[in-house]
């Protein structure tokens, strides 16, 4: 499931840090995201409610060479409220999923990607795959 009018967008630098901040819309919805889960959980058991980083204080700038320069802050919420947030429309827009990655690619130039399993929020998604532990 992709957030509408999600975009990549690239940036030549990255200034972003961690403040930690409540976030109004998980305080304000306490009720409904607590039944949301529940729900969710009933149907995936499996389901884990760890903790997730989001942008939530952020701006584009332009270096003096003309180059994009992302600024922010992540604050840090619990992933019930983050799936809520998702199912429920992305409510809040002034906050973003938001990460930044790198691809592997092997040498005959195929990247690799890996499926989300079937006991997940996003089970049969598809997403480019970093180094497994």
């Amino acid at each position: 499931m992709s957030e509408p009018g999600a975009r990549i967008f690239k940036a030549a630098e990255l200034d972003l840090g961690y403040e930690p901040a409540p976030w109004a819309f998980a305080e304000g919805r306490a009720e409904a995201i607590a039944a949301h889960w529940a729900s969710r959980k009933a149907a995936l058991p499996r389901l884990f409610d760890g903790r997730v980083l989001l942008l939530g204080r952020h701006h584009f700038a332009q270096r003096d060479d003309g180059a994009t320069i992302l600024r922010g802050a992540y604050f840090a919420t619990d992933y019930k409220a983050f799936l809520a947030w998702r199912d429920f429309g992305f409510p809040d827009r002034g906050v973003c999923n938001c990460f930044s990655m790198a691809a592997l690619r092997s040498s005959d130039g195929a990247f690799l990607l890996g499926e989300m399993a079937a006991h997940t929020a996003n089970a049969g998604s598809v997403y480019w795959s970093g180094p497994q532990k």
